[in-house]
């Protein structure tokens, strides 16, 4: 009965590193596809603002910027929902499999596919910068890739709901979240701001500030969701 048990216990452990990889690929595969679908959706309604100007212009009516439109109508928009539908079911698919610490890193691939996908949908133009951000974004996922765990570790004492009750009513968690919020807040604010202004000095102030906003914002939302999938997978 014992080598039985160890020849179950080794077949376990070299599983491991196979389920990892899977994992690997499934949230590899999921962020790629949220991304190909969030641009397909921007297509999808972007096509449709041109339309609408484009009609009121033949109508002789004053063209605004951003018209009333259905992004249902389009099947651009349509298809694009679906892959980003299916992506985010493979991220979740992608949890029994591998780390948490392994496969939130990954998410970060989708700066690399926007890089692709804004060339060949909306013909940006890719700087040197850029490029070499790609690079940088590559080189970090391939970092975590290789010091991350190699299997998903398993808990000795399962984390059970009411230890994350416990661990939320923590004065320093509050107090954090009441920072989140507060600071959260004043982005909101400066970002209605600068909308305020002129478009010369919005012009300004974005290439500086916006990527900020948008890099504080994400890195707290994702921390909720580390601590969500962490809840998840622990249950």
């Amino acid at each position: 009965m014992s080598n039985t048990g160890d020849d179950y216990t080794g077949c376990s452990e070299g599983s491991g590193g196979s389920q990892t990889v899977i994992g690997i690929i499934l949230g590899l595969a999921g962020s790629i596809c949220i991304n190909t679908g969030n641009n397909y959706q921007s297509l999808g309604t972007h096509n449709l603002e041109v339309a609408a100007i484009e009609k009121l212009l033949a109508e002789g009516k004053e063209a605004v910027l951003h018209p009333e439109i259905e992004p249902s109508k389009s099947p651009t928009w349509i298809f694009g929902t679906v892959v980003f539908i299916c992506g985010s079911a493979l991220n979740f698919t992608s949890f029994p499999f591998a780390s948490t610490s392994v496969l939130a890193p990954l998410e970060a691939i989708q700066f690399v596919s926007n890089v692709i996908w804004g060339k060949l949908l909306f013909g940006k133009v890719i700087t040197d910068k850029m490029i070499i951000g790609t690079f940088i974004t590559i080189f970090g996922v391939v970092m975590v890739l290789g010091m991350g765990p190699k299997e998903k570790p398993e808990e000795e004492k399962p984390i059970r709901l009411l230890d994350f009750v416990y661990l939320w009513r923590s004065s320093l968690w509050i107090g954090y979240l009441v920072f989140c919020l507060v600071f959260g807040t004043a982005l909101f604010f400066l970002y209605k701001s600068m909308q305020a202004k002129d478009e010369l000095a919005a012009a300004n102030h974005d290439t500086r500030i916006s990527p900020i906003q948008m890099g504080v914002t994400y890195a707290m939302l994702g921390y909720y969701r580390l601590s969500h999938d962490d809840l998840d997978q622990n249950r």
